[in-house]
């Protein structure tokens, strides 16, 4: 038999760093966990020089590059630095390709950077459904808009031209990677390095409720269509999340100019069915909300149903 591999005592200082960033990371204290996980890169970086050159296994027993990487990816994501986090998490999904888990945290990244962008552009002065204003007085008239969606249309054949680089085109390529690794009816999926995902359906209404925002801001309402809907009939999602569902359909149907489509995703009959259906939601892992979390959401679904009637 092989002589077993002794690691070597500079791993335990990375060890030290990166459970002390885990336990601050379920104490919701994730700028102290992102501190102790820098901490833990370094002391990975400096255990695996002061090991001798040549012994392969014991810089697999030492090196825990990757799973550190991945840690500290989500820590940047939960303090609002996902351009960051973006950075560390696409460079540990060459490793863990099989993570759904993983896709759906760089694809949040990314909608991170947009929403950042969005909010540092200069707010427009013009309303985009009024295209002008001519006349004065009793002959002024408003020109409307003949079509409300201003965005650029990105279809799914431009897709593949697009690096790893924090954009919503390759947040769509990741959210796809994560539907195809959540195969429906599953009880429980493989996210390595992180604990397997014991709530699949939560996972997948999650992937579902991004890619439908993500297509809708693409300026593609008819791709957007099929995830929302999709996400509105996932009997075991939590509730909240097919809210938002209906939602996003409703504005994609809207964008579509097909009213009574949006008005039936809006009726207040598929609300209360979505409730009654998903009661247990909040008893699952993840995407549960809060009463006060459904009842804004129910409110911002009743106005757009008025708005829509009108």
């Amino acid at each position: 038999s092989s002589p077993k591999t002794c690691p070597s005592k500079e791993h335990i200082p990375t060890l030290y760093y990166n459970n002390f960033g885990c336990m601050h990371f379920k104490m919701r204290k994730f700028n102290l966990g992102a501190l102790y996980l820098s901490q833990a890169l370094e002391a990975n970086s400096k255990a695996v020089k002061a090991l001798p050159k040549g012994n392969t296994s014991a810089v697999y027993s030492v090196n825990h590059y990757y799973q550190l990487l991945y840690n500290y990816g989500i820590l940047l994501l939960h303090t609002g630095q996902p351009n960051a986090a973006f950075n560390c998490l696409t460079e540990a999904a060459s490793v863990y390709t099989r993570n759904p888990r993983l896709w759906l945290r760089i694809a949040e990244c990314a909608i991170g950077v947009f929403k950042e962008k969005k909010s540092a552009s200069p707010p427009t002065t013009h309303s985009s459904t009024v295209k002008c204003i001519v006349g004065s007085g009793a002959y002024r008239k408003t020109i409307l808009n003949t079509g409300f969606q201003q965005k650029s249309l990105r279809t799914s054949a431009g897709l593949l031209n697009d690096g790893p680089t924090p954009s919503l085109t390759y947040a769509v390529l990741c959210l796809n990677n994560a539907l195809d690794l959540l195969p429906p009816g599953a009880e429980s999926v493989k996210c390595l390095p992180a604990a397997p995902a014991k709530n699949p359906s939560g996972l997948r209404a999650s992937v579902l409720c991004n890619l439908a925002y993500v297509w809708l801001e693409l300026g593609d309402p008819l791709q957007a269509i099929q995830p929302a809907q999709a996400l509105i009939e996932l009997a075991t999602a939590p509730v909240d999340l097919r809210l938002l569902g209906c939602i996003y359909a409703a504005e994609a149907n809207i964008l579509l100019d097909k009213t009574f489509e949006a008005t039936s995703c809006l009726s207040p009959e598929l609300v209360d069915r979505i409730k009654q259906s998903s009661a247990a939601a909040a008893k699952q892992e993840t995407g549960s909300a809060t009463g006060k979390d459904l009842n804004e959401i129910t409110g911002t679904i009743i106005l757009n149903n008025v708005a829509v009637q009108c």
